[in-house]
């Protein structure tokens, strides 16, 4: 970031027109490009998944409602077992609890992100015009947690099939789409068909794998639509806003998302060590009589984080993250009492040994619980008519 006579400025990363031809944007406070720029990049995060192969993949997502779902590109999680958000430093499971296979579109849901209005990317009617400048703000590659932006401008719209058939692009999605059309097969037949009958958008404008799933505003910040694949000649083919519409205002009537939790071990983070650390050199000098101020000290150090915890209680929305803060309460208070205890009963060995004990078995329940990592595993989708057909897609 540059400054300049108390102005900013920014050079983003972006990808300017085909996938390789990367460089930067400058742009400064007070261009409509930077205003729209700032307010959608903390609305995007990168999504990394696990393939059933084992393979890593990755692609875009972007917070919606209330800030703990995101919408991001059907194609993106279909195939993947697992699915992780990196935000703000943080990676977060979370799982499909909304698809719309026919225009490649998923509604995610978040675990154990707070609700958080203000990160959420508004979806409402906006008239789109030709030659529009809009921009796309995505995390291209696998491994790559940088952003980049990729401006572009609105050209025209059309259904799927007749983008596809361009006897310049050979996609092999139009043989995929005849293929089932001309199966016998009526319900596959009646999939194809909805498939290229999807409307989608064209846009002049660089995107690289990675990119799909990111979210296309206008300058004014109006959601345009979401980046699904790139076409020839610098351009790419995307899902209009008004399915994303569709997609958050309706509950998912076709499919039943099956997932299983998985708990692995792993170590704790080198924050967490130290707090523990700290916690069994404040038992250890309980349990020998010596330095009464580190018990106490070590009880306030977590009366701190029960408050947080109570907070973002207050703001969870799913069940699981509801009962993990709850296990992390129920641990820090008891580690509050026991500190507190063992302070207070200090000359009593027998008080003071009792105080430390419940510091030292809440200590170790939060090693435990610490140690434990759950993967949200999706083992199936089915239809909820019974259908045996998968998800166009899969």
């Amino acid at each position: 970031m540059a400054s300049g006579n108390s102005q900013e400025c920014l050079d983003i990363p972006a990808v300017i027109r085909a996938q390789d031809d990367l460089g930067t944007v400058h742009t400064c406070a007070g261009d409509l490009f930077y205003e729209a720029y700032k307010n959608l990049s903390p609305k995007v995060a990168k999504l990394s998944t696990v393939l059933p192969s084992g393979k890593d993949d990755a692609g875009t997502g972007f917070f919606v409602q209330d800030g703990t779902h995101m919408v991001t590109s059907a194609h993106v999680v279909l195939p993947a077992a697992e699915i992780h958000v990196n935000y703000q430093g943080k990676q977060y499971s979370a799982v499909v609890e909304k698809l719309d296979d026919v225009n490649d579109l998923a509604q995610l849901k978040v675990i154990g992100l707070g609700a958080d209005p203000s990160r959420a990317q508004a979806v409402r009617d906006v008239t789109l015009r030709g030659q529009e400048p809009v921009l796309a703000v995505g995390i291209p590659g696998v491994h790559n947690q940088e952003q980049y932006v990729s401006p572009g401008n609105l050209v025209g719209s059309n259904k799927l099939f007749n983008i596809l058939n361009d006897p310049n692009i050979q996609s092999p999605e139009v043989n995929k789409i005849r293929a089932a059309f001309n199966s016998g097969d009526p319900v596959l037949a009646q999939q194809a068909e909805q498939v290229a009958n999807s409307p989608r958008l064209i846009l002049s404008q660089g995107v690289r794998p990675g990119q799909s799933g990111s979210p296309i505003t206008d300058l004014d910040g109006n959601l345009v639509g979401v980046v699904t694949a790139a076409n020839a000649n610098n351009a790419s083919v995307d899902v209009p806003y008004t399915k994303v519409q569709d997609l958050l205002n309706r509950p998912e009537s076709k499919f039943n998302f099956n997932y299983q939790i998985d708990t692995r071990f792993a170590l704790p983070s080198s924050q967490t060590l130290l707090a523990d650390t700290i916690g069994l050199g404040a038992t250890a000098s309980g349990v020998l009589g010596r330095g009464r101020a580190l018990p106490i000290a070590y009880a306030g150090m977590r009366a701190v984080s029960l408050v947080s915890e109570i907070k973002d209680l207050t703001n969870a929305t799913d069940s699981q993250t509801k009962h993990d803060l709850e296990v992390n309460i129920g641990q820090d208070a008891a580690m509050v009492a026991g500190g507190v205890a063992a302070t207070a009963l200090w000359s009593n060995p027998y008080g003071r040994i009792a105080g430390v004990g419940l510091m030292g078995l809440s200590l170790a329940s939060r090693f435990i619980t610490d140690s434990q990592e759950k993967h949200y595993v999706l083992t199936g989708i089915n239809r909820k008519n019974g259908d045996y057909h998968r998800p166009w897609g899969m």
